[in-house]
């Protein structure tokens, strides 16, 4: 009877063991980081495993990158690699062998993805302006996404994407979507900039790309042109020293930069001065100042225009010129 007794706790106390021998080799829940998330084409990425369920820092971990051995070693939870170019397939596998003889895979699929971001502001400039429309303070800033992910060896139609924008760190789900590759906002602030960013991937996400924008905003502008009888207003603006050879100049005010849709009516709004004094313009072309040579005079005047948003005066830009009679300086050819 006793020894009866003696092999049935015996057996007892080893049951447990081997169900928990068993539960090593056949346990889940092995966690992976990956950063970034959206890797762009050629780019590292950054991989960290975690599980406390077993005894990591003692086990041997191997990676993997397209079934090629690329790292091993006790408690190597960390691992870094590049991917691929645009559109590749770029597969990393850890195997993890436990001090008790468990073993643990876990395998993932990166596909390198892009999305270009390109903006148009609602900026004025002149008309033989080849340069791009910046945003001032006011302005209307469109943003289009042009994303490039592939999948099963072909681009994805950018309208079956899903866009998710974000403006100044908060998430804008009223303009995110699938299809929805465009946003447009205000720039407010006179100061800091704007901060846009977005993330576009397919519908189960196993792709995705993200890009971000700084978009600071500058001061407008107002630059100065000689108009010439002949020919009309020069493409080159006036230097701040000028020198007046003739008995008559022209000059043309440009606003640069301000927003276009407050332009329409009434427009900008131009002041010109002389030495302190407002200068008297034409009212149907209040851009164009005319000076003109009195007899017998020389000597330096100070010439200065400012031009204003009509429906905000804070925007602003003015310009200051020395203008010389019969002395030496930038000339008019």
């Amino acid at each position: 009877m006793n020894k009866v007794y003696k092999i049935f706790v015996f057996m007892i106390l080893l049951g447990p063991l081997s169900l928990f021998a068993q539960s090593i080799i056949g346990l889940e829940g092995l966690t992976m980081t990956i950063s970034p998330d959206a890797p762009s084409p050629g780019g590292t990425v950054n991989f960290r495993i975690e599980n406390y369920a077993i005894d990591l820092p003692g086990s041997d971990v191997v990676w993997y990158v397209g079934g090629i051995q690329k790292a091993r070693g006790i408690g190597l939870t960390k691992f870094s690699t590049k991917v691929g170019a645009l559109g590749s397939s770029n597969r990393i596998t850890v195997i993890i062998n436990t001090p008790e003889g468990g073993q643990l895979t876990k395998e993932v699929v990166l596909r390198p993805a892009f999305v270009d971001l390109l903006w148009q502001a609602d900026s004025h400039t002149p008309r033989l302006y080849l340069g791009k429309a910046l945003p001032t303070t006011k302005n209307a800033v469109t943003f289009y996404a042009n994303p490039y992910l592939y999948q099963g060896g072909g681009r994805i139609d950018p309208s079956r994407l899903r866009y998710n924008w974000s403006l100044d760190f908060d998430d804008m789900p009223g303009e995110s979507g699938i299809g929805r590759n465009t946003f447009k906002t205000k720039i407010v602030d006179l100061v800091g900039q704007t901060e846009l960013k977005l993330r576009v991937s397919t519908l189960d996400g196993a792709v995705a790309a993200e890009n971000r924008i700084s978009l600071p905003p500058i001061d407008p502008l107002v630059l100065v042109y000689r108009v010439n009888d002949l020919s009309g207003t020069e493409t080159h603006p006036l230097p701040a020293n000028i020198n007046m050879l003739g008995d008559e100049v022209r000059l043309r005010a440009e606003g640069y930069f301000f927003p276009e849709s407050h332009l329409s009516k009434p427009g900008l709004s131009y002041k010109w001065t002389m030495n302190g004094k407002s200068a008297i313009t034409d009212s149907t072309s209040p851009e164009i100042l005319t000076i003109r040579r009195g007899d017998n005079v020389s000597g330096t005047a100070k010439i200065a225009v400012s031009v204003s948003d009509p429906f905000d005066t804070f925007i602003t830009a003015t310009r200051s010129y020395l203008i010389s009679v019969g002395e030496s300086g930038s000339t008019f050819q």
